[in-house]
């Protein structure tokens, strides 16, 4: 099942044009942005520290998904070249992140933070390629739980040193 929804989502990334995938890849950087102007109003604890730093890997994985879609001159083809832009955007945007958090009241900076960025954006194109080389329903399986497993590390690390 997973190895389908995997499928069906590199499909539906697949038929949206690029001009539609780059406007949708800004529109996440805008929400990214507009997340990071405040500070966050959440319970406190550890667990919740812990879910908000992990929030990132999603995040900046879906914003690595769209611009290498936005990049990909050839829907379906999932290029090393695409994939590694779709990851240099959202490790960038990442880096600009951090640094727009550091001027904001209440909000912080971290290393750790941007770690969880990059760990998520990595786990993302990997899974596309995954996806577009129509991987086996193990393979598929290894790749998403490696992922969690990651961006769980690097939210981890975040929220104990971060």
């Amino acid at each position: 099942m997973l190895q389908r929804v995997l499928a069906a989502a590199a499909r539906a990334l697949d038929a949206l044009p690029r001009a539609a995938a780059a406007v949708a890849a800004v529109a996440w950087m805008s929400l990214i942005w507009r997340l990071s102007s405040g500070p966050i109003a959440l319970p406190s604890g550890w667990a919740w520290e812990l879910a908000t730093n992990f929030a990132h890997g999603p995040f900046f994985g879906v914003l690595a998904v769209l611009a290498a879609r936005a990049a990909d001159a050839r829907p379906g083809a999932a290029s090393g070249r695409s994939l590694g832009l779709g990851f240099a955007v959202a490790l960038a945007w990442g880096v600009t992140d951090e640094w727009h958090q550091s001027r904001v009241p209440g909000r912080t900076t971290s290393l750790f933070d941007l770690l969880t960025d990059a760990t998520g954006a990595a786990a993302a194109v990997a899974l596309l390629a995954l996806a577009h080389r129509r991987a086996s329903a193990a393979a598929a399986a290894r790749g998403v739980a490696l992922g969690v497993a990651a961006v769980l590390v690097s939210a981890a690390l975040a929220t104990a040193f971060g």
